[in-house]
């Protein structure tokens, strides 16, 4: 027995001494061999698992509601450093015991290490409320409608569908579960609507109540008669806490009584700020509103009363001069360009979503979301459709909005504001920096960032038909920032990006060849519809691939009075093959005739295929 002791210690301090730095025999992560690996060959191993990870697809069915969803919409991030650390640590206590036991026990199992899987709650959220509102379509609140003095109720409907907290628990587990499957199962259960009939019946008889008679608004020397008719016009409902009120839109009543009363309604106006000629940043100022009290008309509307007394009151901005001046914001923090081509539809989305970003003013500890700053990309706002990438080419309203949201982190990482949430595209697009890039999907997939200081910034936007620049003002607080690469030293605030030695890339994966036989089942595979013309066996170009690359670099700030502090940013970008296109096999029975050369006379060839004309 003391033999076998002595020797199962030897073995361990074998070990301990000939995998110094890497992992011990039978160290592994879920579905993942590291026993004998390196730290770096580790790191790679895991950070080649955590990118598949962070670009999984899930779907489920309700009914005839198909859902999906990515794990990048939900900013699922490995920390790929503390699996480093547990993998070159494990095994390795400082108890003797454990060190021979583990000798033997980790050639029996494995010693799995857990990975740390961080997830955006608030975007798993919004996922799942996304879900939920298309699975739970048939569900129908009750609710009231007004229009020309009649009032409808509109009955609530139940119906089968999901619940918000059975699809995040799902959701959570499939996420956080590396060999979980990517269909998930959902419960369907009968839901009940959030407002009942009953509810709305109430609303209903409140609402006819108040058309008994005109309403006179008097703001002296001046008294404004709105008709029933008029009444039935501005009423609206809305939800308040899980029940529904009756309200008055406040908007189509300023619409009705502006210019009727002593004096026209003039709304607030909030400051602003404005890039001067000279590349500075002033305050434009703010200015106080006129006009009567419209809270106190509709509450008087609301509560019957047929006479209504309007005093003109003053309406303050809700960002005042003061405001404004108090923010601090006097100089370029950083500014960033992108350039594209001209001419393409991809173009009027990224200066429509420029249009609405410029102006933007982040308070000091807020967080810049672009997806709330530019909103839904919709036509009847302006978006058209553009080429897009999800996973594979195809075209959607608003494709192009990813090159401002690239030029707005460049513009925030330059500016060394903390980056929230951010994800590079699945393939490299020579156009940005690489690696040093977003894309974003509304709703779900977003870029965020922080303003990490005590000044405002104001965002300010600027294109031509080929370049798209952003800017970010307010005070650089003496903050320093720099990009480094491993191998490769730069300067202190210095964009590095067209620097070819800084482009440092882990590892290149060449670009190959797939070969599909016409006609294709992806249109973006034969975008010149070549298949058309191409004869049986004959091959051509298609669709052009992309090289795969690993991406690592280092961006560190430097600011008065605090150690400097280093941010690493990997990504990994997917190969795609170049698409040969071959002509599809000839039919049963359809033969090919080849015309004999004679001099002078060009040879021919047909193929009795209609429509084909031979060549």
């Amino acid at each position: 027995m003391l033999l076998i002791i002595n020797t199962l210690l030897f073995a361990a301090v074998a070990e301990r001494i000939v995998y110094d730095g890497a992992a011990l025999p039978g160290v592994s992560a879920p579905t993942i061999a590291l026993g004998g690996k390196s730290e770096r060959d580790i790191r790679r191993a895991i950070e080649t698992f955590a990118n598949r990870l962070e670009q999984r697809s899930f779907s489920s069915s309700v009914g005839d509601v198909h859902l999906t969803m990515n794990a990048g919409e939900v900013g699922l991030a490995i920390d790929v450093d503390a699996a480093v650390r547990a993998a070159r640590g494990s095994g390795k206590s400082g108890n003797p015991i454990d060190a021979i036991m583990g000798v033997v026990l980790r050639r029996i199992r494995n010693n799995e290490i857990p990975l740390k899987v961080a997830i955006d709650e608030h975007a798993l959220d919004g996922v799942a409320q996304r879900w939920v509102h298309a699975a739970n379509a048939h569900v129908r609140n009750a609710d009231v409608t007004f229009s020309d003095n009649k009032i409808v109720v509109v009955a609530s409907h139940a119906a089968n569908g999901i619940r918000s907290s059975d699809v995040i628990d799902r959701l959570r587990r499939a996420l956080t579960d590396p060999t979980s499957a990517a269909a998930i199962d959902l419960n369907t259960t009968t839901v009940q609507p959030t407002i009942n009939t009953n509810e709305a019946d109430a609303i209903a008889r409140q609402a006819r109540s108040l058309l008994n008679g005109p309403y006179r608004i008097t703001t002296s020397p001046a008294t404004y008669t709105i008709e029933p008719s008029k009444i039935s016009q501005l009423l609206r409902t809305n939800i308040v806490g899980g029940r529904l009120e009756l309200t008055i839109n406040i908007d189509a009543l300023r619409a009705l009584v502006a210019g009727r009363l002593d004096s026209p309604t003039v709304p607030p106006v909030d400051a602003t700020f404005r890039i001067t000629p000279t590349g500075g940043v002033e305050v434009v100022a703010s200015r106080d509103g006129r006009g009567p009290d419209l809270q106190h008309i509709a509450q008087e509307i609301l509560a019957g009363h047929h006479n209504i007394e309007a005093p003109l009151t003053l309406a303050h901005p809700a960002h005042d001069s003061a405001w404004a001046h108090a923010l601090g914001i006097h100089e370029l923090v950083a500014t960033f360009t992108t350039h594209h081509p001209c001419c393409q539809a991809r173009v009027t989305n990224i200066h429509a979503a420029a249009k609405l970003l410029d102006g933007a003013v982040v308070e000091p500890g807020a967080t810049f979301s672009l997806n709330d700053r530019v909103g839904a990309r919709t036509a009847a706002r302006g978006f058209v459709v553009a080429p897009v990438f999800y996973g594979e080419f195809s075209e959607d309203v608003g494709g192009g909005v990813s090159q401002v949201a690239t030029t707005t982190f460049n513009a925030a990482f330059w500016g060394g504001f903390r980056i929230v949430a951010h994800k590079p595209h699945t393939i490299f697009i020579d156009r940005y920096p690489l690696g040093r890039e977003a894309t974003v999907n509304y709703p779900s997939l977003d870029l965020k960032w922080q303003n990490n200081t005590s000044h405002g910034v104001f965002i300010h936007t600027a294109f031509t038909g080929t370049s798209l620049t952003v800017s970010l003002y307010g005070d650089r607080e003496h903050t320093t920032v720099r990009e480094t690469v491993p191998g490769c030293s730069v300067g202190p605030v210095v964009d590095t990006s067209d620097d070819p030695r800084c482009m440092h890339v882990l590892e290149n994966v060449p670009v190959t060849e797939s070969d599909l036989t016409c006609p294709v089942t992806n249109p973006s595979d034969d975008l010149t519809n070549k298949c058309a013309t191409l004869l049986p066996g004959v091959r051509a170009d298609g669709a052009k691939g992309h090289a795969g690359y690993a991406v690592e670099f280092f961006r560190t700030i430097t600011k008065p009075g605090h150690e400097p502090t280093v941010e690493r940013f990997f990504w990994r970008y997917r190969m795609l093959p170049d698409i040969v296109l071959i002509g599809a096999a000839l039919p049963p029975g359809v033969t090919t005739t080849t015309g004999v050369a004679t001099p002078g006379v060009p040879t021919t060839s047909t193929t009795n295929v209609p429509g084909v004309i031979g060549h």
